[in-house]
């Protein structure tokens, strides 16, 4: 069952509406993909980037995404919602290496940094 978009806010300036994504068919549903046409922003929640990248990857709804973003819509997320949006996403690994220091000493350890 796909899930139906629903406005959440509506005023003189502003119309907020979510698009839960459940499943692959509804990242593909025509409705989904027009219901951008009007937007001037998307706003991705956190949650799974691994998840929210299978749902959307390569469907008609991140297809109008990328192209309303060449076009100047704003995308903006938190946690997993801005992750997912990289060119590089980390999604697994051993404990330590989500504790940047550790990383970068244990990395950088014997190496001399020099700068001009």
């Amino acid at each position: 069952m796909v899930s139906k978009p629903r406005t959440i806010v509506s005023g003189p300036n502003a119309i907020i509406n979510t698009l839960d994504v459940e499943h692959r068919d509804d990242a593909n549903q025509p409705g989904r993909v027009t219901l951008l046409d009007h937007a001037t922003g998307v706003f991705f929640t956190g949650g799974d980037q691994f998840r929210k990248t299978r749902l959307l990857g390569g469907t008609k709804l991140d297809g109008r995404l990328h192209d309303l973003y060449e076009k100047g819509l704003v995308l903006a997320g938190t946690s997993a919602g801005a992750s997912m949006m990289s060119s590089i996403m980390i999604i697994h690994g051993p404990a330590y290496t989500t504790d940047v220091m550790t990383f970068l000493v244990r990395t950088l350890e014997g190496t001399v940094l020099a700068s001009s």
